[in-house]
């Protein structure tokens, strides 16, 4: 049977709790949170990746039908897509808008994020080839800096969880670069170069694991 928040909270002595956002049916979360402050703890909400497209298929055919020039280009091959084109400023609004939402829908404390899978801003159209943006570190800091400024504008924290291991490998028909791990960059690069460009106010929690992808993964 499934413990509630109190329960789970005495068993493990928690003190935050985070919970992936549905799709675009966050509201749902909001009873959720109300038993989260009734346990005392604080409930951060998840939207998982970065990939609008997933997130509500239907709110990215209008924005594309609207806005034809923020439709990303995807790498051939590539397990990591380009839905979006983070070198169009209405593409990272819209990220923003749509995180934003999600935390008012949810009634959350704050906005949890990792990029690890989903990942939809890994455009190859010649703007972003040209000046950078597709690149992880470009697109990540990006990315970032419009989490931070939904969560900035509602008065809520923000905890951007990173990687630190993963390799690069095939899954079926498709490569995962593992971002970070692309020929642009080594992970420290990547994240450091987020570090450098993104509010101060962001919380980065580390994610290292030895259970990894392939052997011997660097900072395992």
């Amino acid at each position: 049977p499934r413990r509630t928040v109190a329960e789970y909270v005495a068993a493990t002595g928690v003190n935050t709790i985070f919970k992936l956002a549905p799709g675009h049916s966050a509201g749902r979360l909001a009873d959720f949170a109300r038993e989260c402050r009734a346990a005392d703890v604080d409930f951060m909400v998840m939207p998982y990746g970065n990939d609008y497209e997933r997130w509500d298929a239907k709110a990215y055919a209008a924005a594309i039908a609207a806005h034809p020039e923020v439709k990303g280009t995807s790498a051939t091959n590539s397990w990591e897509r380009g839905t979006l084109c983070p070198s169009q400023s209405f593409a990272l609004s819209l990220i923003a808008d749509h995180v934003g939402e999600i935390l008012d829908q949810s009634a959350a404390d704050g906005l949890y994020a990792t990029f690890w899978d989903h990942y939809g801003l890994f455009c190859q159209f010649p703007t972003c080839r040209a000046n950078g943006m597709n690149t992880f570190s470009n697109e990540l800091a990006a990315c970032v800096s419009a989490y931070a400024a939904a969560a900035q504008k509602r008065g809520k924290p923000l905890v951007v969880r990173t990687w630190a291991s993963g390799c690069p490998h095939w899954l079926g028909d498709k490569y995962v670069h593992a971002p970070g791990y692309g020929p642009e960059a080594t992970p420290s690069a990547t994240w450091g170069h987020c570090f450098a460009a993104v509010p101060a106010s962001v919380i980065f929690q580390p994610k290292v694991y030895n259970c990894d992808c392939e052997p011997n993964a660097p900072l395992s």
